[in-house]
């Protein structure tokens, strides 16, 4: 189950321009300013990480994704695209000569360090509901402030909860997340992709909707 530690206002190293910046997230024994993977503390993350890279597409091996599926033409390993691995390298210089060139070298350790980032700083932890705090991460690691403006979005919708549709995963949309009751889990998704769907190609939106029924 996830924490209940009260956030805190810190920095979080992450993989992406919104993971750089001031960020608050939950105070956790995670580490927060250094690049390992400490996630494994928490009972959820193996199983989400390993669903989020079923989702990017590691059940195919190495591949050249599909755009209607995974949105990406890149080569991709343990759920890692090429282009997530170059950001991860070319942010963090101190570890780019730990880390491989080619994503077809990188490890599963390396990949689930990445992900561990991620997991992080989309602060899937403190929400309560495990299925909405797997839709949250997994859609973070695939869209991050798009996806994260379209759930606060839905919650405004559903709920009238009026929060500032900014696409930070702070504590407003946490706390707000912890507050509401889901009775219609095909109600509160259909409306997420009413606002995600317009903010993705037309290429991309099939794969979108199939990763969003997975959450059902």
């Amino acid at each position: 189950m996830g924490l209940t530690s009260q956030p805190e206002q810190t920095h979080l190293k992450g993989l992406d321009t919104s993971l750089m910046q001031n960020r608050e997230i939950v105070n956790s024994p995670y580490s927060n300013d250094i690049l390992e993977n400490d996630c494994y503390q928490s009972e959820r993350f193996e199983p989400f990480a390993k669903q989020v890279r079923w989702n990017e597409g590691e059940n195919q091996g190495i591949i050249s994704a599909t755009p209607q599926e995974h949105g990406t033409d890149q080569p991709t390993k343990y759920g890692i695209s090429q282009g997530a691995l170059d950001l991860y390298r070319n942010r963090f210089s101190d570890i780019a000569n730990t880390y491989p060139a080619n994503v077809k070298d990188l490890t599963e350790d390396q990949a689930m360090n990445l992900l561990c980032q991620y997991y992080k700083g989309s602060r899937a932890e403190a929400i309560n509901d495990p299925n909405l705090a797997f839709a949250h991460y997994d859609s973070f690691f695939n869209g991050d402030k798009s996806a994260v403006r379209s759930w606060q979005n839905t919650l405004n919708d559903l709920y009238d909860t009026n929060i500032n549709v900014d696409g930070i995963s702070g504590s407003e949309l946490i706390n707000n997340y912890n507050s509401i009751n889901i009775p219609d889990r095909l109600q509160f998704y259909n409306t997420y992709l009413k606002y995600r769907l317009p903010t993705v190609k037309d290429k991309n939106r099939k794969g979108i909707s199939n990763r969003t029924n997975r959450y059902r």
